[in-house]
């Protein structure tokens, strides 16, 4: 078991689509009612919520309705038009929910279904995404094939150079590597051949991104875009489109009210939106509403509309990102999400390790070795590279100052990036692929797992209640295997007696008086930010003992842990 994580939730609340109560606008975002989120995904009235235990619940329509995912399912992508949803498994099995007339599922029916339900389409091969648009769907397969169906309208936004409703999918691009739309969508991109940006729909607002005012195009056209290669997402509104590149930037087409652009104008192409400097991540898009996340975990909307509250903030339309308040104040890293007129924000993890670990770094106290001036530590820095030390000592010293060095250090250590294109450059001559992908969190949790690289151990006393007081034995101890720099920058306690590394052993014993089993979950706590507790646990035993081992070890976040203890009082005792 672990404790919870939060969601938060804004907008448009129509027949209880948000929150169970009967508040018909959330103005501001408000902490939801539901935790430990893996997917949210959100449409005209309804919204699903996928639980990390694979629980799927649907609100809306005043209701609240449990969804069974058959036996051996795992729910990997949700998307959804105005009108339906579409779910796509692990090994590519298709099911849809609510409205699938005009063919937006794809089967010949304009049935709607109230439960999840397979979707076959007679198409060979296995679907490795989907997309949905304001009323029209898209599959993509793993051969690389395009198919489409739903109602084209006289936009032609499914592709197929035609304005007739389809009804069965049809095929409209091979070699296809990518694809993207959004909820609220008029308009269609794909990527071919990891290096061909193309798209389709509706451009009356300049939203395809074609430097022109024809307004629709019926079939997939090339669209003008420097290194598609690079692209991560594109999200698309109601009169304009969102594009997230590889290095951090946003770029926008369509009109500038739904861009967050001052005035009544058009960007005919792709133009990059001011950021000032912040490194997005994830790029979400509603009707008129946006959301945009940092790799610092900050949530910018911006855009326009607010006539639902879908903003978040008070004001009708911003000409300029503005930071989203939540409250309470998350510290974990974060997902994002823009319904058609909803808006939601989730914890994924805790942070709280990467504060620890910059601020270990920047205390240049630690290190088993130096590039150049810096001191750092082997194990972490190959982990988090994929690079021996060698390698980036020799590449550091001789092709980047002292200022560059520090700076890619700082995002090793804390994973934000600071100044993109100095760490772009140095990624790209160390060879370090998808830099942007990199977790630390993942690293961090491939280090726990890694038992050959760990190189100190904490001897736990094992207590033995059946031993004859008047007898002497001689102790015994059950080894926790962990890392010394793990162990310096997360506790006071072991920082101060690092602090000269010469002088300390391999090894150290356990004086708290805790039991293994709360030293091993604190133990996990220090490299997942997370309190796990398994079956094999007592949670009155290890809630009782946790803070105090918090405490004697000099936890530099004393107060994250309570917290977390707190709530497992709360939902689990």
């Amino acid at each position: 078991m672990q404790t919870k994580k939060s969601a938060w939730g804004w907008g448009k609340n129509y027949e209880k689509m948000i929150l169970k109560d009967s508040t018909p606008k959330l103005v501001t975002p408000t902490l939801l009612d539901v935790q430990n989120i893996k997917l949210i995904c959100s449409r005209s009235d309804q919204t699903l919520f996928l639980f990390e235990d694979g629980k799927l619940i649907e609100r809306g329509k005043q209701t609240e309705i449990i969804h069974q995912i058959p036996e051996g399912v795992e729910i990997t992508q949700i998307v959804s038009s105005y009108y339906h949803f579409l779910l796509l498994g692990s090994k590519g099995e298709l099911f849809g929910l609510g409205d699938g007339g005009s063919g937006r599922f794809g089967t010949k029916s304009n049935t709607s279904v109230k439960s999840i339900t397979r979707l076959k389409h007679g198409v060979s091969g296995k679907i490795i995404s989907v997309q949905a648009g304001v009323m029209q769907s898209y599959f993509l397969y793993e051969n690389g094939d395009l198919y489409s169906s739903g109602y084209n309208s006289t936009e032609g936004k499914c592709g197929n150079n035609s304005t007739a409703t389809v009804m069965t999918p049809v095929c409209i691009e091979r070699n296809v590597n990518k694809v993207f739309c959004g909820p609220y969508g008029y308009t269609f991109f794909c990527v071919k051949d990891n290096k061909i940006l193309l798209g389709c729909g509706n451009n009356s607002k300049g939203q395809l991104a074609i430097d022109s005012m024809d307004k629709n195009q019926k079939k997939l056209v090339n669209i003008k875009f420097d290194s598609p290669e690079n692209i991560v997402d594109i999200r698309t509104g109601y009169s304009h489109s969102l594009l997230l590149d590889t290095f951090g930037q946003v770029f926008g087409s369509g009109e500038h009210k739904s861009l967050g652009i001052k005035g009544s104008g058009i960007y005919q192409k792709f133009e990059k939106l001011d950021f000032k400097n912040n490194f997005i991540t994830q790029i979400s898009c509603g009707c008129h509403q946006n959301l945009a996340l940092t790799t610092s975990q900050e949530v910018y909307v911006f855009g326009s509309g607010n006539n639902d509250s879908d903003l978040g903030i008070k004001g009708l339309s911003f000409t300029e990102p503005v930071k989203v308040k939540l409250d309470p104040l998350s510290c974990g890293s974060l997902n994002i999400h823009c319904g058609s007129f909803s808006t939601f924000v989730w914890e994924t993890d805790n942070l709280s390790m990467g504060n620890d670990l910059i601020e270990f770094y920047k205390s240049k106290k630690f290190g088993d070795c130096k590039i150049d001036i810096f001191p750092v530590n082997k194990i972490f820095i190959e982990k988090r590279t994929g690079k021996t030390i060698n390698e980036i000592q020799k590449y550091l010293e001789t092709q980047s100052t002292q200022d560059e060095i520090n700076i890619f250090l700082e995002w090793v250590y804390s994973g934000w990036v600071s100044k993109k294109s100095v760490i772009e450059t140095i990624c790209r001559g160390l060879g370090i692929e998808n830099y942007l992908q990199k977790s630390l969190k993942d690293d961090i949790l491939a280090l726990y797992k890694d038992e050959d690289s760990k190189d100190f151990t904490i001897l736990v006393k094992i207590d033995d209640d059946d031993y004859e007081e008047e007898e002497e034995e001689e102790e015994e101890f059950e080894e926790i295997p962990v890392h010394k720099f793990l162990l310096a920058a997360r506790c006071g306690l072991f920082r101060e007696m690092f602090q000269n590394v010469n002088t300390v052993s391999n090894s150290v014993k356990d004086f708290s008086g805790k039991s293994i089993d709360t030293i091993e979950v604190f133990i996990k706590y220090l490299y997942t930010g997370m309190i796990e507790l398994t079956a094999d646990n007592d949670p009155e035993e290890i809630v009782e003992e946790l803070a105090d081992a918090g405490e004697y070890y000099q936890l530099t976040n004393v107060s994250d842990i309570e917290s977390q203890l707190q709530l497992i009082k709360k939902n689990l005792l």
